[in-house]
């Protein structure tokens, strides 16, 4: 899996905002996370559409964030701007299998399912201040295995 280029600009945007007090221009946050205007202000309506974000008008508007850095998570900002989060497309909602009739007893899904459950585990505890702190990515996974 990879992630698309709007989930990368997004979580960049919320890493500016984290950072700053007050409403920030949209024309800043671009600037800060290397993004050209046009895309930026599309991830940034996403943004806002999700929840994550508030937009202001008038001469001192700019964006917020709507929640504290420690309450964002990546897979919060992920469902925003993926498609899908799913490692398989025989875990979508929909359950199509390529092997239909064994899904239910199929080792792949099952052992995918797994993944995808430790998968979402760390992406729910890994938050935009963990990533602000610059902490090591060792360090949450840890914490998912003690829970």
């Amino acid at each position: 899996m990879q992630l698309n280029l709007t989930t990368d600009y997004a979580v960049r945007c919320i890493l500016c905002l984290s950072g700053k007090k007050g409403s920030i221009p949209a024309k800043d946050i671009c600037e800060f996370a290397a993004i050209g205007k046009p895309y930026g202000y599309r991830v940034l309506h996403l943004l806002k559409e999700a929840g994550i974000v508030e937009m202001k008008m008038g001469a001192n508007g700019g964006f917020t964030l709507l929640k504290d850095p420690k309450d964002i998570t990546l897979l919060e900002i992920m469902h925003a701007t993926e498609d899908t989060v799913k490692i398989n497309r025989c875990l979508e909602d929909d359950g199509y299998c390529s092997n239909s009739g064994v899904e239910k007893c199929c080792a792949v899904h099952r052992f995918y399912q797994g993944m995808q459950n430790y998968f979402e585990e760390l992406l729910k505890n890994i938050t935009i201040k963990d990533m602000a702190d610059s902490k090591d990515i060792s360090e949450i996974v840890n914490r998912v295995k003690k829970k």
